[in-house]
């Protein structure tokens, strides 16, 4: 639940799962057994639909209690699951374009095979990754060790 609530956007299960894949191997269990049991929590538990907290009572301590999650725990996951999955699924000309010479403009397509070749996780993990490279790089230096290994 923390990782869902540190994204910066939602995603569907299927997307955290594949992200999930690159975290420690306690934490690769379906996302969907966490959610599937909460339901008054949030939407999007069909895999298709983006997982959305429904409200902000699980961050705001003072609401939650002992019910509380502090999101910020999970950024460095977040993150280096991002770089992760971007080491493993970028590739020159993705979309398997006939020139990449010609401007987006000029393929008729491109929508359709942005949408085919470039999963959802694929795609957050590049928007989002001068974010999570400026938080890693801030914080410990065992960080700074892993992201060079990458």
């Amino acid at each position: 639940m923390r990782q869902i609530l540190a994204l910066s956007e939602p995603l569907p299960a299927t997307a955290l799962n594949a992200m999930r894949q690159h975290l420690c191997e306690d934490e690769r269990y379906d996302v969907k057994f966490v959610i599937g049991k909460l339901g008054s929590l949030v939407t999007g538990t069909d895999s298709i639909a983006p997982v959305r907290p429904l409200h902000d009572f699980l961050t705001d301590k003072s609401r939650s209690n002992e019910f509380f999650v502090d999101a910020s725990l999970a950024t460095s996951d977040i993150a280096f699951a991002s770089l992760r999955v971007m080491e493993r699924r970028l590739w020159f000309n993705i979309c398997s374009l006939e020139s990449s010479y010609l401007p987006n403009s000029a393929v008729l397509d491109v929508e359709e095979r942005v949408k085919k070749s470039i999963p959802a996780e694929l795609s957050y993990s590049c928007r989002e990754q001068v974010g999570y490279r400026a938080y890693l790089v801030s914080t410990s230096e065992s960080n700074h060790r892993e992201i060079r290994l990458l």
